[in-house]
């Protein structure tokens, strides 16, 4: 605890939407803890290839996402549209904050998988 940084420590604050400021393949580990599940299905996918286009080759990115362990804040009716596979976004109106909740059913979270598997070499397991 209180440790120091050392001095090749940098802090960019980034918009909600892409792109970042960092050149391609520039990282070997990206990782995104509660930010997929808190933004809205228009912003995951340009984020995903965001996050893939700064990775190096060979490199990782580490996400969370909620599912139904998470299921406190959400109706009935939004559990089961989750049940049937599909995306929960509850107030997508305020993305990027904890207001914006983003439920994933299994099956969007194996389509991330292939899509960093597919383009060239990035690892990303969908659990």
């Amino acid at each position: 605890m209180g440790g120091r940084a050392s001095g090749n420590v940098t802090l960019e604050i980034n918009a909600i939407e892409p792109p970042l400021a960092f050149a391609d393949a520039t990282f070997d580990l990206v990782y995104a803890i509660s930010v997929f599940t808190h933004l809205p299905e228009t912003l995951q996918w340009p984020w995903i290839v965001e996050l893939h286009r700064v990775i190096e080759p060979g490199g990782v990115l580490l996400l969370t996402l909620s599912g139904e362990g998470d299921f406190e804040r959400i109706t009935e009716s939004e559990r089961e549209q989750f049940r049937r596979g599909e995306l929960v976004v509850v107030d997508a109106d305020y993305a990027g904050t904890n207001m914006c909740g983003v439920y994933h059913p299994l099956r969007t979270r194996k389509p991330i998988g292939a899509t960093c598997s597919e383009s060239g070499g990035s690892t990303l397991r969908a659990h």
